[in-house]
């Protein structure tokens, strides 16, 4: 999942499909004007396979309704339709599809919006700006059911580690995963000794352990509360 921009008015990566150059660099102006970075297609099958590429997908996808390979209404199906590119949304746009069934037809098809050109520079702006508003809502509020998924599931790892060891292998993973970046966890003796190190790499939203650093063999027993619980360590010392 994409991360939400700063802030709901902050520049987007948008793409653009329409097979009429003409048509296709006024709206590309229009946007870049205003500091958004677009991407510029002039079919349905090109727009697939640069939203199905590699590369960050489009905050937004302006899509024109007639174009040489498959109406707009099919893009959008096919954006919508896979899951990988579902929550991009579209905008469909058209001189010639105009009629209150064209339009009708193009949300009922999963358009998040529909303008009708000639399209005035503030209104392409102003539909922008409202859709990037309530996908980048969603996003947030997605992103923060993720972490608080991730913060139940590695809390309760932690309150069921068995001892020491693997107390402090979960904490650095929790720490990894839940602030993205790289966590160094070092498991000591009461007097000081290292024994093992924890290492994670999170810094790309895939959480990766290394090896651990086992610097001695020496043991140390792991005391537990009443009810069984592993107690954190230095809890244990006389």
């Amino acid at each position: 999942m994409t991360r939400p921009s700063d802030t709901d008015h902050s520049p987007a990566h948008i793409l653009v499909v329409d097979d009429t150059p003409a048509n296709r660099y006024v709206l590309a102006t229009t946007l870049r004007r205003a500091g958004h970075q677009v991407t510029e297609a002039e079919d349905g099958t090109r727009a697939l396979d640069l939203l199905r590429g590699p590369g960050p997908l489009p905050e937004i996808a302006i899509v024109d309704v007639r174009l040489p390979d498959m109406t707009g209404f099919e893009v959008c199906e096919h954006i919508k339709n896979d899951p990988a590119t579902a929550a991009v949304p579209v905008i469909n746009i058209s001189a010639a599809a105009i009629t209150v069934d064209d339009r009708a037809q193009g949300l009922y098809r999963g358009a998040d919006a529909y303008l009708v050109e000639p399209v005035a520079p503030d209104e392409l702006l102003a539909t922008v700006t409202a859709t990037l508003r309530y996908t980048r809502a969603r996003r947030r509020a997605e992103l923060l059911a993720e972490r608080l998924h991730l913060l139940n599931r590695l809390t309760l790892a932690l309150y069921s580690a068995a001892d020491a060891r693997e107390l402090v292998k979960v904490t650095a993973e929790a720490a990894a995963v839940i602030f993205r970046c790289s966590v160094a966890a070092l498991l000591t003796t009461p007097q000081g000794s290292p024994l093992v190190a924890h290492t994670w790499q999170d810094e790309d939203g895939t959480a990766r352990a290394d090896a651990p650093q086992v610097h001695s063999t020496a043991a140390w027993p792991q005391r537990r509360d009443p009810s069984g619980r592993a107690q954190p360590p230095g809890t244990d010392l006389p």
